[in-house]
């Protein structure tokens, strides 16, 4: 919390100055280098943030559709795993760290063996 207030402050500084002495395109110029000042001062770590987003849900009791032919149809999520991250280094000269996130999950579409395509 500490680095993120100190990084929020040399922005605004750099922001103030800026904006002094060159108008609304030295204040963003100002922030931005106030900001990578302050980032750099307090070295921020980099943590694996994954979002909570829900992206399907599953029910219980939805209706499973029977299909004769072709047709489009939503997927129903029946079975996902935990979100695993990998950790993996970005750049020879800056030694940045990228993560990868991965899950595994299991689709259910209608009821019977069917062929699907992408689109």
């Amino acid at each position: 919390m500490g680095a993120q207030l100190a990084t929020g402050l040399f922005g605004m500084v750099g922001r103030i100055l800026g904006g002094a002495i060159a108008g609304p395109i030295g204040a963003a110029i100002g922030g931005m280098a106030g900001g990578i000042i302050g980032s750099l001062l307090f070295q921020r770590k980099n943590k694996p943030l994954v979002p909570d987003v829900q992206l399907m849900n599953s029910s219980y009791g939805k209706a499973i559709p029977i299909v004769w032919g072709k047709m489009r149809l939503p997927a129903n999520m029946i079975w996902q795993t935990d979100i695993t991250t990998k950790e993996h280094s970005v750049g020879k000269s800056f030694g940045q760290t990228a993560y990868s996130y991965y899950q595994s999950a299991a689709f259910a579409f209608c009821e019977g063996p069917v062929d699907y395509k992408k689109l």
